[in-house]
């Protein structure tokens, strides 16, 4: 049987996938037909899936007498989704798509959104192993008869968290529903715009289903006030993030919640790139293109999906557009790489192609400022950003000023933590450093008091919560620091911390706001600059690293003189400098403005 060889499709065409009728076994059987968006489709459902790397050993039939070589996963997909009383028709993105055309990939690409929002249902295949969602389906229906009896979501069996806790390992039920929470579907780029924008989804394993309201709604229910990192060993502690990531995404789909209460429609294409940065793509660019259906930007050519041009191409266009198009392209440098082993992109452009999320990208300072509304500083005051591109594609110019250099820095307890660590152990390793840098100091450049200082230096000066402002809790504080001091330097044992933590979140008034702020903040470096003022940088900070407010930005920023291009600095990351974040370094005289090249 000869290779399936593809039709071109026309301006505005999609293909799909008639799945002929068929038991389990039966041979897989379909017809690719040619339709036309502008036209009308007829009703078809959407295929969500993992593709993964193994090559199925027998291929589809694509009538009349050709064969299609597809993954494993999808072969398992199409078994499970087969009818045995009538034929199928769907869209899959192996099958639909000319994967061996760049420039077709590239134009259907540009479609996707559009696909997936006009399926009549799209189903997200999670594995054939219909036990896993057996029990999910299970609690799901028991959850919703206790909201009807009760009219809360409560549930039988989660009425309390130790109990949860106590009984989940010998529950066959729960680990179902946890096998179902860890699948790899929910690590994949592409599944957030497919997810999304489904009129309807569900999710299948085998030949069970469940609706995602009814996942979304069973979910709410699971405990997640506590840190993964307090539960068991590593392995555990990473399975019980990702389940937590997975929550939490769930929560967005059924919403139609992009990125944060603030949007319900399209969103902003920087603040994707980074809330979704951490997701699996099998094609480094896709970790660009599959985000464009959801964003608000305008059509251009820089942005336009293209598996032609070598990847750093790619990525200089977006990051091109972002300093010529974006209304405030100052933002593209808080969520910069910063230095790396990656010699191919320069230190201002940030890193979208990563599969995982890189240890020290998600501290208390780092990236909440990608938005007017989320922005709690504003150290350059009011003034207008100023960014071009320079000579060459590498190099970005700035204005701005050097405040200081860096002489001190404490450890990166990000970087120093063993297996057997966990992140209540870094926050005090983190506050009894925070002891010496401050007994090392007389006084405080703007005045203040120097164990005021310690206790807003180490939160940043703002509460965990960016909707709350640090004022509203000022005198809670200093409280709650000395809580968690009291409640936690003598906890030993992990369980100790467990309950301990758990005792915080029940009552919140105590230091549940505080210890959420110091989670935030353990991947940071205490440093101190020339001028005698403490801060918080990034943990590749070095002495001798100059703080620089750029014109514009609401943070400071650490800068590296580069050793490649004399005058030229390489951009380390943002920093909290107490004392200076509220614009207080701009009403300096002798502060002197400039143009700055970063590379």
């Amino acid at each position: 049987m000869t290779s399936y060889v593809y039709r071109p499709l026309r301006n505005g065409e999609i293909r799909l996938f008639n799945l002929s009728l068929g038991s389990l076994d039966d041979p897989l059987v379909g017809r690719l037909t040619h339709h036309s968006v502008d036209a009308g489709v007829p009703s078809y459902t959407a295929l969500s899936y993992v593709w993964g790397n193994a090559i199925s050993h027998v291929p589809a039939r694509i009538l009349p007498n050709a064969s299609k070589c597809i993954t494993f996963n999808l072969e398992c997909a199409l078994r499970h989704l087969r009818s045995l009383d009538s034929e199928i028709l769907l869209w899959v993105d192996a099958l639909c798509i000319n994967q061996d055309d760049n420039a077709e990939k590239a134009q259907q690409v540009g479609l996707m959104r559009d696909i997936y929002a006009m399926a009549s249902e799209v189903v997200a295949f999670l594995g054939n192993e219909r036990c896993k969602l057996s029990g999910a389906t299970k609690l799901a229906s028991l959850n919703a008869e206790d909201r009807a009896v009760t009219g809360s979501g409560s549930g039988p069996c989660l009425t309390d968290f130790l109990d949860w806790a106590r009984t989940k390992d010998q529950d066959s039920v729960w680990h179902g529903l946890f096998s179902v929470l860890c699948s790899s579907w929910f690590s994949r780029l592409w599944i957030i715009q497919e997810a999304l924008v489904a009129r309807k989804l569900s999710f299948r394993c085998g030949t069970e289903s469940v609706s995602v309201q009814a996942l979304a709604g069973l979910v709410s229910e699971i405990p997640h006030t506590v840190s993964p990192s307090l539960r068991g060993n590593s392995a555990e502690q990473e399975a019980w993030k990702y389940m937590l990531n997975s929550i939490g995404l769930i929560r967005k789909i059924a919403s139609r919640n992009l990125v944060g209460a603030h949007t319900r429609h399209k969103a902003d294409l920087l603040e994707l790139l980074w809330n979704y940065r951490g997701h699996k793509a099998s094609k480094a660019r896709d970790h660009l293109f599959a985000l464009l259906g959801l964003a608000n930007v305008p059509y251009n050519t820089l942005l336009s999906p293209d598996y032609t041009s070598n990847l750093e191409v790619v990525i200089y266009r977006y990051a091109r557009f972002f300093v010529e198009f974006d209304k405030d392209p100052i933002r593209l440098l808080y969520s910069a790489r910063g230095i790396s082993n990656d010699d191919r992109f320069p230190s201002w452009i940030p890193n979208w192609i990563l599969d995982e999320e890189e240890p020290g990208r998600s501290c208390h300072i780092a990236c909440r400022f990608l938005t007017p509304a989320k922005r709690f500083y504003s150290a350059a005051l009011s003034t207008p950003p100023s960014m071009r591109i320079g000579k060459t594609d590498n190099v970005v110019i700035v204005t701005g000023s050097i405040f200081s250099y860096l002489t001190v820095l404490g450890d990166s307890h990000w970087e120093e933590v063993d297996q057997e660590d966990n992140h209540v152990q870094r926050c005090l390793a983190y506050i009894q450093e925070s002891d010496h840098f401050v007994h090392k100091l007389s006084t405080y450049p703007t005045g203040e008091e120097l164990e005021d200082v310690k206790i807003r230096l180490l939160v940043g000066n703002r509460a965990w919560n960016p909707g709350l402002s640090y004022t509203y809790l000022e005198d809670d504080y200093v409280r709650q620091y000395k809580n968690f001091r009291q409640n936690f330097e003598h906890t030993r044992k992990p369980q100790q911390r467990l309950i301990a933590l758990f005792d915080a979140a029940k009552n919140k008034e105590k230091t549940i706001g505080y210890i959420n702020a110091l989670l935030n903040m353990t991947d940071v470096r205490l440093c101190r600059t020339k001028n005698g003022y403490l801060g918080l940088g990034p943990p590749g900070a070095q002495t001798g690293d100059a703080v620089c407010i750029i014109n514009g930005s609401c943070v400071p920023f650490v800068l590296r003189s580069s050793p490649d291009v004399k005058g030229s600095f390489q951009l380390v990351g943002k920093c909290y400098i107490h004392g200076i974040m509220e614009g207080e370094a701009m009403q300096i005289k002798d502060l002197v403005q400039k143009q700055i090249s970063l590379v």
